[in-house]
C-alpha cells in the first residue's frame, strides 16, 4: 500500500470521526447533513485514487501527502463553526412579518410566470430526446444554453435565479406555523423552484440539481429542529421530499447516462463518473493545488464582480484563461477551500475563512426569538458547506449571494423592532 494511499485513508478517518462526533453530541439534526456528506466523500476518494482509470489517465503535479490534507481538514472544520454554534434549542419562534413575506413571495412567482413557458417549452420540445442531455452540456461549453430566451425574460429568469437559495425557504416557511396557509402561495413557489431547476436542466446542470435537493432537505431539518412544523404538516412534506428525491433520482441517471453513454465518446465506465465528482476533490487539491505557485487574485470565486467591475463582457469565471496564469486544470473539483486557495493562496485563505467564519458566527447567534432574515443568512453559509466536496457552490452563480443577502437585509428589517421588544422581555 503506497504512502498516498494511507494518507488518504487517514484523511477518511478523520472526516468519519468528525462526522461521528458531530452525531453523538447533536443526534441526526441538520447539523450532522453536511458532516455525512464529507465523511462520504473522503471514502470515496480512496476508491477514486486506485481506480485503474484515473491511474491510468490522470497524474498529479505532486505525490499526494497528509500535511495539504491537514491544512484542508482544519479549513473545512474551521467553516463548520458557525453551523455548530447555531443553538436553535434556543429559538421559541421564527418572527416573520406576514404581510412583508406574501409580497416578497408574490414577486418570485411573478418573475416565475413570466419565464415559465419558455422554459418548459424548450424542456419538452428539445430535452426530452435521447441525446438531449449531451447536445446541452456541448452548447453550454460553447455558450448558446440562453438563446431560446429573448432578452427580456432572459433577465426575469436572472433575476429569479439571484433569489436560488430564497425560494426553497419561503416554500419551506409556507407550510409552518409562522405564516397563514395559502395553497396558492404553495403552488406559486413550488412552480418557482421547480422553473429554476428545468432552466438548468436545459443546460444539462445535473450538479444545480443535486444542490436544490440537498438544500432544501437541510432547510427542512433546520425547521424541524426548531418545532416549526404540526406532525400532519411533517408527514406531507417527507412524502413531497420523497417524490422530489425520487424524480431527483431518475432525472441525474437518465443526464449522466446520456452525458457519459455510448454517443458521449466517454467510455470509463459510470463507477469512475460516480467516484470522480464525489471524491476528486481531496485528491486535486492535495496532489494539483497545494504547490500552486501563483494565485487567481480574486478571478476565481469573484470573477463576475471583477469583471463587472473593470468593465470586462464576460458570463463568468474564463477557464482558459484561469489555467493559463496558474498552470492547472480548472474544469475539476478541488473543494470549496481549494477555490479560496486559488485566489488568495495558502496563507491568506488562513484569514479569509477565519474572518468570514467569524462574521457568520456573529450574524447567526440564536435568541428565543429571529428573524427569517438569520434563517435565510444561516441557510447561505450551509448550502456552501453541504457541496463544498466538490467547489465553491456559488462560483458560477455569484450574484445569488447578494440575492440571499438583500432577502436577510429586508425580512431583518422588516422585523427588528418586534424582535428586539420581545427578547428584552
Amino acid at each position: 500500500m503506497s504512502k498516498e494511499i494511507i494518507c488518504l485513508i487517514i484523511n477518511a478517518v478523520m472526516y468519519c470521526l468528525f462526522a461521528f462526533f458531530v452525531q453523538k453530541k447533536f443526534k441526526l439534526t441538520y447539523k450532522t447533513f453536511p458532516t455525512v456528506i464529507w465523511a462520504a466523500s473522503s471514502i470515496i476518494s480512496v476508491l477514486y485514487f486506485v481506480n485503474p482509470v484515473r491511474v491510468t489517465f490522470y497524474g498529479f503535479h505532486d505525490k499526494i501527502n497528509i500535511i495539504p490534507l491537514l491544512y484542508l481538514f482544519v479549513m473545512v472544520l474551521l467553516s463548520f463553526v458557525p453551523l455548530l454554534k447555531f443553538d436553535s434549542g434556543k429559538v421559541r419562534s421564527v418572527y416573520i412579518n406576514q404581510r412583508f413575506y406574501f409580497m416578497f413571495s408574490i414577486f418570485c412567482i411573478a418573475l416565475s410566470l413570466i419565464t415559465i413557458y419558455p422554459n418548459t417549452s424548450y424542456f419538452i420540445k428539445n430535452m426530452l430526446t435521447s441525446d438531449a442531455y449531451l447536445n446541452a452540456y456541448k452548447e453550454k461549453h460553447a455558450g448558446l444554453n440562453d438563446e431560446y430566451l429573448s432578452e427580456s425574460i432572459a433577465r426575469c429568469m436572472r433575476w429569479l435565479k439571484y433569489l436560488r437559495g430564497v425560494i426553497p425557504i419561503l416554500f419551506v416557511v409556507s407550510f409552518t406555523k409562522y405564516v397563514k396557509k395559502n395553497l396558492l402561495i404553495r403552488i406559486g413557489l413550488a412552480i418557482a423552484m421547480l422553473n429554476v431547476t428545468i432552466n438548468f436542466l436545459n443546460s444539462s446542470s445535473r450538479y444545480a440539481l443535486l444542490t436544490d435537493v440537498l438544500y432544501l432537505l437541510f432547510i427542512y431539518l433546520l425547521f424541524s429542529s426548531i418545532q416549526a412544523f404540526a406532525e400532519d404538516v411533517k408527514n406531507r412534506i417527507r412524502m413531497v421530499l420523497i417524490i422530489i428525491g425520487g424524480c431527483f433520482f431518475l432525472g441525474v441517471t437518465i443526464m449522466t447516462l446520456q452525458r457519459f453513454g455510448e454517443n458521449s465518446g466517454f467510455s470509463k465506465g459510470l463507477d469512475y463518473v460516480l467516484e470522480l465528482y464525489a471524491g476528486e476533490g481531496f485528491c486535486n487539491f492535495a496532489g494539483d493545488m497545494w504547490n500552486m505557485k501563483e494565485t487567481a487574485n480574486g478571478e476565481n470565486c469573484f470573477a463576475t464582480f471583477i469583471y463587472k467591475w473593470n468593465g470586462i463582457e464576460k458570463a463568468g469565471r474564463d477557464y482558459v484563461h484561469l489555467e493559463s496564469i496558474l498552470h492547472r486544470r480548472m474544469n475539476v473539483f478541488y473543494t470549496f477551500i481549494g477555490d479560496y486557495y486559488t485566489d488568495f493562496g495558502r496563507t491568506y485563505t488562513v484569514f479569509f475563512v477565519s474572518l468570514i467564519t467569524m462574521l457568520f458566527m456573529k450574524l447567526t447567534q440564536c435568541h428565543n426569538l429571529i428573524s427569517l432574515g438569520k434563517i435565510i443568512t444561516i441557510c447561505m453559509w450551509t448550502k456552501i458547506l453541504v457541496m463544498g466536496i466538490t467547489y465553491w457552490t456559488y462560483l458560477n452563480y455569484t450574484f445569488e449571494i447578494l440575492g440571499s443577502i438583500f432577502a436577510a437585509l429586508l425580512f431583518s428589517t422588516f422585523s427588528m423592532s418586534i424582535i428586539k421588544i420581545k427578547n428584552t422581555k
